[in-house]
């Protein structure tokens, strides 16, 4: 749970999948910058990485999420590209 204290940009940066959803999502989302959004990013991929290494190791990922470390990835990158276009 967030600290009451913290802004919405500073929990997206915490907790991408339960600020602003999907990658794809965070794109269309009007509360951040573009430059925000790019750090949104960078922080869900350093996430995704680790997910990666878990996953390599057999352990389960703690996020609830199916599409695991790959999935995530490719996501993150189709909302790289959308922001570019």
């Amino acid at each position: 749970m967030p600290a009451q204290s913290d802004t919405i940009y500073e929990q997206a940066i915490k907790d991408p999948d339960g600020t602003v959803g999907t990658p794809l999502e965070l794109v269309e989302d009007k509360r951040f910058s573009l430059e925000e959004k790019r750090k949104i990013l960078e922080s869900w991929t350093e996430d995704a990485i680790a997910l990666q290494r878990a996953e390599a190791e057999n352990m389960e990922p703690d996020n609830g999420k199916r599409e695991g470390a790959s999935g995530l990835l490719e996501m993150i990158n189709k909302a790289e590209m959308k922001m570019h276009h």
